[in-house]
């Protein structure tokens, strides 16, 4: 599946906007879901999500085993991890183990849970990228 980049305004309005790859996906645990777009990061090493979608799904966030992660930034979060079924519409689903954190305002799809299920091929200069089930 082909799917366009998502265009974000730039903090500073003197500036262009910004183009990520966001993708649609459904986050499923004990017969509970919520759809959310989140970012397809080749450099993330796992799959991330805000601790707000997991409690939405009726997740005891706290109650996951304690990780911290560093970004590139190098600053600490805190996550508790938790198995969950995530699925991409029209493509597929997968169970795996995600990374929930109070420090997160989206979604991440990292190399341990996505990039290992799915082919990713971007194209920056279209503004395009492509998901194949592998």
């Amino acid at each position: 599946m082909k799917y366009k980049y998502l265009e974000f305004p730039n903090r500073n309005p003197n500036e262009p906007s910004i183009y990520r790859p966001f993708l649609a996906v459904r986050m499923t645990s004990g017969g509970k879901f919520t759809d959310t777009f989140c970012l397809v990061d080749s450099g993330a090493d796992c799959c991330m999500m805000p601790a707000a979608l997991g409690r939405l799904i009726g997740i005891d966030i706290e109650s996951g085993a304690q990780q911290e992660i560093r970004g590139i930034a190098h600053q600490a979060a805190k996550t508790y991890r938790h198995f969950v079924h995530i699925t991409v519409p029209r493509l597929g689903s997968f169970d795996t183990n995600v990374a929930f954190s109070t420090d997160l305002r989206y979604g991440i799809l990292g190399q341990e849970g996505f990039f290992e299920k799915f082919r990713v091929i971007f194209d920056r200069k279209k503004l395009m990228f492509e998901v194949i089930d592998a």
